[in-house]
């Protein structure tokens, strides 16, 4: 236990020493938000000791209870709590213990296998179940700590705004920034729509003049991918708020550190998908840079209209074991770009 508060102390202290955020509407940004999306946790079955922390903090000065919801890969809760944190607390939320609570059937419901090694694996939903008047107050991290290398790494995960739409912010009623699956809700929507409208409104456009000007005619994640050295695993943790079964085959491209241009299908059929990238590209190939891109001509798995009213989040997740250079890992957000022109992407 005192390894695990050691790692979170020195990951918090990075976070605290981050510049500061500017909050745009529809777009995944760092700033307080009322209700936290865990879009991930990966914990190895066995050991335990490749773990899934959450940490909250309580930044508006106010008690807050969040009705929290553990979710299968395929979005079946099989576990929902209540966490409560008083004023300005900082709440780290141990997944493990979670899973450890569980009967053998139901922990059994968040198994999956990579590298002949189960995991339990999902996300995670905590909603708070009163709004608070007038400011959004929680922010939020998850954390992927491995005790047996000693190591620990994390990143910045969604606290979805309320209060702005409350406060009358401009775009306020624009329902293209909080719209989910054709339904418009009363908190931000981290979609390719609401992510193509925001951009437009940051570059100077004008408010919504038409349908067009509201819809993502494409969208793309990108990151760079690593598993050249002994022990090197690359692991995609892809999110969507529904599931994205036309997305068996999804078509990717992926380019070597030299440029030279590569391309695969890997399956997205799973509201959360947890991908070995080694298992999906050229043996060959072990670091570079991969893009889910869509449209993608000639792939229905990857029209736009599949996605472009979901939330779509990817994470990406690299692991160095045992080399003359360290035991190391690094956890971060996929990079998303949206456009309502697909010639933009």
């Amino acid at each position: 236990m005192k390894k695990i508060l050691i790692a979170l102390s020195v990951l918090a202290m990075g976070g605290f020493m981050a510049g500061p955020a500017l909050a745009v509407l529809g777009t995944n940004d760092t700033v307080p938000g009322t209700d936290v999306l865990v879009p991930f946790f990966f914990i190895e079955k066995a050991s335990g000791l490749e773990n899934t922390y959450i940490v909250i903090t309580e930044v508006g000065g106010t008690a807050t209870t969040l009705n929290g919801n553990m979710y299968t890969v395929a979005s079946v809760s099989n576990k929902d709590w209540v966490e409560t944190l008083t004023g300005r607390e900082c709440n780290p939320i141990n997944v493990k213990s979670i899973i450890d609570g569980l009967t053998d059937t139901r922990k059994a419901a968040y198994e999956i296998t990579l590298n002949d090694l189960t995991y339990y694996a999902g996300y995670i939903e905590l909603n708070q179940g009163t709004t608070p008047d007038g400011y959004d107050n929680l922010i939020a991290w998850v954390y992927q700590i491995d005790l047996e290398n000693g190591r620990a790494s994390a990143t910045p995960i969604p606290t979805l705004e309320y209060a702005n739409w409350n406060a009358g912010m401009v775009n306020a009623a624009n329902a293209v920034l909080r719209t989910i699956a054709g339904t418009a809700g009363t908190r931000e929507a981290l979609t390719p729509n609401a992510l193509a409208y925001a951009q437009n409104q940051m570059a100077g456009a004008n408010a919504v003049s038409s349908t067009a000007d509201a819809t993502a005619a494409a969208f793309r994640l990108v990151t760079r991918f690593y598993y050249s050295e002994t022990g090197g695993k690359n692991y995609l943790f892809v999110y969507s708020s529904s599931n994205l079964s036309a997305g068996a085959t999804t078509h990717v491209k992926y380019w070597t550190e030299g440029e030279t241009a590569y391309s695969t299908t890997i399956p997205l059929n799973k509201e959360l998908n947890v991908i070995d990238l080694s298992l999906y590209l050229d043996s060959a190939v072990t670091a570079g840079s991969i893009e889910f891109l869509y449209p993608v001509t000639g792939y229905t798995a990857n029209n736009i209209s599949n996605v472009r009213d979901q939330v779509l989040l990817g994470y990406n997740y690299m692991q160095v074991d045992t080399t003359t250079n360290g035991s190391w890992n690094m956890l971060a957000e996929m990079h998303r770009d949206a456009s309502t022109l697909a010639a933009n992407l």
